[in-house]
């Protein structure tokens, strides 16, 4: 595991030619969607990539920041996403975001690390280059 980016928001590592992150506070508003999407932009140097992302911190979601996510939503760069939901609470949040937002790329909801990056990898995108800075 390589640590990419760490703030007191968010924390951004590769493992396994996934990129990673974890929000480190409890609402993901617009503020924090927009510092996330040039934190990813910025540690893959605007490279295709797949992400983990652990909304385990998470308890709210914005709707500008769904929105903003789905505005933003770059097909080219981001391949596939994998969430790491462990409450009923993020799993109702990322279960409204894949079904009433669409994002247009493979979505998929888990509790375990570990089952996300096998998933990853099962879908055979992961011999993209990534350029890291």
């Amino acid at each position: 595991m390589t640590i990419l980016e760490d703030s007191d928001s968010l924390c951004f590592w590769e493992e396994q030619n996934i990129i990673c992150y974890v929000y480190k506070k409890p609402v993901l508003d617009l503020e924090m969607a927009k510092l996330a999407m040039s934190s990813r932009l910025r540690v893959t140097n605007n490279s295709p990539c797949v992400l983990l992302t652990d909304l385990t911190n998470v308890k709210s979601t914005t709707k500008e920041a769904r929105a903003y996510y789905i505005a933003n939503n770059t097909k080219d760069l981001v391949k596939a996403v994998a969430l790491i939901t462990p409450s009923i609470l993020t799993k109702i949040m990322a279960t409204f975001f894949i079904n009433f937002d669409k994002p247009g790329i493979p979505v998929k909801m888990f509790t375990s690390r570990e089952k996300a990056i096998e998933w990853l990898k099962e879908l055979n995108l992961l011999s993209l280059p990534v350029n890291y800075i």
